[in-house]
């Protein structure tokens, strides 16, 4: 019994060590005493995506998608994804099966990291459009963020929405704006409006994700704009099936 007892003992030990090692250190809740709700147009995107709990407790998604790139001769290329969402630590992992091989590339905060560099320009729009739009009510509650109240609603595409400018981001070189849908409160438009390049980002459909009850977008699409917003091209769609 006291050799059945020690081998037990060592497995669990064992097991234990493993668990240890493979924590990812990206998936993290927030300080729940630092965050406070003062402003109603947060409290409201933040109800109509889950709730308050279901967000503090939201510490990485995982999702499935087929994306879809575009180009300007009318072609485009279909491939399968695979996304890792963490909303506290604002970082969103991508990695796909390729004619070429495995990628996986990785966006944590400012710092963009991917092994395939010719892949770069069409990844990096993917991957920021995926973590502003699907993080966009945990990027309200950051702290070392400022979202002033939104100005006088402005109409986008036939529907109205009001304008919350994002202030105090290390990215100097754009300016990004969430837009939240004065019907449903949904922030399903981004907007980033930079010197060489300016994007919108739109979140579609929106449904509950089982394992954390957030709810978040089955369909996003990136668009080219210019400067004022105006769309002239779509870049990217993104469907997601699990």
């Amino acid at each position: 019994m006291l050799k059945c007892f020690s081998v037990v003992v060592c497995g669990l030990i064992l097991l234990t060590g493993c668990q240890q090692q493979t924590v990812d250190p990206l998936a993290y809740g927030p300080d729940v005493n630092t965050l406070v709700v003062t402003d109603d147009f947060i409290a409201k995107a933040i109800a109509v995506t889950g709730g308050y709990e279901a967000w503090i407790n939201a510490k990485k998604l995982e999702l499935d998608c087929v994306v879809t790139f575009y180009n300007t001769a009318g072609s485009f290329y279909l491939t399968q994804q695979h996304h890792e969402v963490y909303p506290w630590s604002n970082s969103v992992r991508i990695s796909a099966i390729e004619p070429q091989g495995k990628f996986v590339c990785l966006l944590s905060q400012d710092n963009f990291t991917s092994a395939q560099e010719q892949a770069r320009y069409d990844i990096r729009n993917t991957i920021y459009a995926v973590r502003a739009i699907t993080t966009a009510p945990a990027r309200l509650l950051d702290k070392s963020v400022e979202f002033p109240k939104p100005s006088e609603p402005v109409k986008i595409q036939g529907l109205w929405y009001y304008p919350i400018e994002s202030r105090g981001t290390s990215d100097e070189t754009r300016k990004v704006v969430f837009y939240q849908n004065r019907g449903t409160f949904l922030i399903d438009i981004i907007s980033f409006v930079g010197e060489k390049e300016s994007l919108m980002v739109r979140g579609y459909d929106y449904r509950q994700v089982k394992e954390t009850g957030v709810l978040l977008p089955t369909r996003i699409e990136v668009f080219k704009t210019n400067p004022a917003g105006i769309v002239q091209n779509r870049l990217l769609k993104m469907n997601y099936y699990n």
